[in-house]
Protein backbone atom coordinates (compact mmCIF):
# COMPACT_ATOMS: atom_id res chain seq x y z
CA UNK A 1 0.00 0.00 0.00
CA UNK A 2 1.48 3.33 -1.09
CA UNK A 3 0.83 6.75 0.85
CA UNK A 4 0.17 9.55 -1.12
CA UNK A 5 2.77 12.48 -0.34
CA UNK A 6 3.29 15.72 -2.56
CA UNK A 7 3.48 19.51 -2.82
CA UNK A 8 0.60 21.23 -1.55
CA UNK A 9 -1.24 21.77 -4.86
CA UNK A 10 -1.15 18.31 -5.66
CA UNK A 11 -1.98 17.08 -2.04
CA UNK A 12 -5.26 19.36 -2.50
CA UNK A 13 -6.16 18.10 -5.87
CA UNK A 14 -5.87 14.47 -3.90
CA UNK A 15 -7.86 14.87 -0.97
CA UNK A 16 -10.70 16.01 -3.00
CA UNK A 17 -10.46 13.52 -5.82
CA UNK A 18 -10.25 10.78 -3.13
CA UNK A 19 -12.60 12.63 -0.35
CA UNK A 20 -14.72 9.69 1.61
CA UNK A 21 -11.73 6.57 0.44
CA UNK A 22 -10.57 5.63 3.56
CA UNK A 23 -8.23 3.34 2.25
CA UNK A 24 -6.23 6.07 0.89
CA UNK A 25 -3.27 6.92 3.16
CA UNK A 26 -1.69 10.87 3.18
CA UNK A 27 1.36 11.20 4.08
CA UNK A 28 3.11 14.95 4.20
CA UNK A 29 2.27 17.77 2.23
CA UNK A 30 5.39 19.58 1.28
CA UNK A 31 5.55 23.48 -0.30
CA UNK A 32 3.96 24.45 -3.71
CA UNK A 33 7.22 23.35 -6.17
CA UNK A 34 8.24 27.36 -6.88
CA UNK A 35 7.95 28.18 -2.95
CA UNK A 36 10.79 24.69 -2.24
CA UNK A 37 8.05 21.85 -2.74
CA UNK A 38 10.28 19.65 -4.81
CA UNK A 39 13.57 19.79 -3.01
CA UNK A 40 11.67 18.83 0.22
CA UNK A 41 10.49 15.86 -1.88
CA UNK A 42 14.01 15.21 -3.35
CA UNK A 43 15.14 15.48 0.72
CA UNK A 44 12.52 12.66 1.45
CA UNK A 45 13.84 10.39 -1.40
CA UNK A 46 17.48 10.76 -0.56
CA UNK A 47 16.57 9.68 2.91
CA UNK A 48 14.71 7.11 2.03
CA UNK A 49 11.32 8.16 3.08
CA UNK A 50 10.05 8.38 -1.20
CA UNK A 51 9.83 4.76 -2.28
CA UNK A 52 8.31 5.93 -5.94
CA UNK A 53 6.26 9.05 -7.64
CA UNK A 54 4.42 10.00 -10.10
CA UNK A 55 5.19 12.88 -11.53
CA UNK A 56 3.25 14.47 -14.18
CA UNK A 57 3.90 17.95 -15.90
CA UNK A 58 2.36 20.27 -18.31
CA UNK A 59 5.48 19.67 -21.25
CA UNK A 60 3.52 22.64 -23.29
CA UNK A 61 4.43 25.04 -20.71
CA UNK A 62 7.63 26.38 -19.09
CA UNK A 63 8.31 25.90 -15.54
CA UNK A 64 9.63 29.08 -13.36
CA UNK A 65 11.26 26.16 -10.91
CA UNK A 66 12.22 24.15 -13.67
CA UNK A 67 15.83 23.41 -11.84
CA UNK A 68 14.27 21.58 -8.85
CA UNK A 69 12.26 19.88 -11.06
CA UNK A 70 15.19 18.55 -12.98
CA UNK A 71 16.78 17.80 -9.72
CA UNK A 72 13.95 15.87 -8.60
CA UNK A 73 14.07 13.89 -11.50
CA UNK A 74 17.90 13.42 -11.53
CA UNK A 75 17.42 12.46 -8.07
CA UNK A 76 14.90 9.33 -8.94
CA UNK A 77 17.47 8.13 -11.43
CA UNK A 78 20.42 8.73 -8.77
CA UNK A 79 18.47 6.61 -6.00
CA UNK A 80 16.52 4.11 -7.94
CA UNK A 81 13.26 5.18 -7.37
CA UNK A 82 10.38 4.01 -9.20
CA UNK A 83 9.32 7.07 -11.42
CA UNK A 84 6.18 7.69 -13.69
CA UNK A 85 5.93 10.66 -15.99
CA UNK A 86 2.90 9.75 -18.14
CA UNK A 87 -0.15 8.69 -17.31
CA UNK A 88 0.60 5.07 -19.50
CA UNK A 89 3.40 4.71 -17.22
CA UNK A 90 1.51 5.38 -14.13
CA UNK A 91 -1.16 2.96 -15.35
CA UNK A 92 1.39 0.31 -15.86
CA UNK A 93 2.30 0.54 -12.05
CA UNK A 94 -0.57 -0.11 -10.68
Amino acid sequence: KFRLTGTNSTMTMLKEVFKGDNSVVFGPSCQSGPLGGDAELVAMMCSGGLGGMLFFQDPMSSHPHQSDIDCLLRQALVHNVMSCNTPVTGYMLM
